[in-house]
């Protein structure tokens, strides 16, 4: 657990020490000037991409809902916001919880960021590390960042393998689905109705069609591109 110092002068808790585990130790420790209090629930602002990173579970509110109403809030999971931009980057369904539960304010914990990027990687190394990630999730992550200026040394495959903590096969996989999947292709990968090694396998036995099959592929995609701008 974080070690706190109170402010008595600016009524705020600020953040001296660092979490035992995880990005947020090592960020805590670069003296990004992090600091806590409490605020409404109902008062911390969401946006776009954060709010989207992964897809809320119902079910899992519920369960945090209950917990919050026997319990009361864990102090010892604190939602994050982007100090310069006073938006959440992590605790979204701790967000919803707390206001279902009526609870009127909840540990916030404001950390600095250089840019969006930044804040966006790590809101993402945060939920890596207390969740498996599904293939909707890897797809999720792909469409939210800049895919071209990834952190990280080697090539792009490397640098997904490294943030996503999946194998350089996988990473490569995703990367292909991405570029030259379809738009219905990855909708069902989102909607769980397909994977992303079943769709990489799609892909890789329309490269090895023989030539007139392959034209023939073509000339109906082509027909299906044309009927939607009709």
């Amino acid at each position: 657990m974080a070690k706190l110092t109170i402010n008595k002068n600016a009524g705020q808790r600020e953040m001296t020490g660092g979490y035992t585990k995880n990005d947020l130790l090592n960020k805590l420790k670069e003296g990004r000037n992090s600091i806590i209090i409490d605020i409404a629930p109902d008062e911390i602002i969401t946006g776009k991409p954060f709010e989207n990173i992964f897809k809320i579970n119902q079910e899992i509110i519920k369960a945090v809902t209950e917990n919050m109403v026997e319990n009361g809030y864990d102090i010892t999971q604190p939602v994050i916001i982007w100090k310069e931009s006073n938006i959440l980057i992590d605790g979204h369904t701790r967000k919803l919880a707390a206001i279902k539960t009526g609870l009127k304010t909840i540990p916030a914990i404001y950390v600095s960021f250089k840019n969006k990027n930044e804040a966006l990687y790590y809101a993402h190394a945060l939920q890596f590390n207390r969740r498996n990630l599904s293939d909707a999730d890897l797809i999720y992550f792909i469409k939210s960042v800049d895919i071209n200026n990834l952190p990280g040394k080697g090539k792009k495959a490397d640098r997904v393998s490294n943030i996503l903590n999946i194998s350089l096969t996988k990473a490569k996989n995703l990367l292909k689905v991405m570029k030259e999947a379809t738009r219905k292709q990855k909708l069902a990968i989102e909607s769980g109705e397909y994977t992303i090694n079943q769709v990489y396998k799609k892909l890789k036995s329309e490269i090895n069609m023989p030539i007139p099959q392959k034209d023939n592929l073509i000339k109906i995609k082509a027909n299906i591109i044309d009927d939607k701008d009709e």
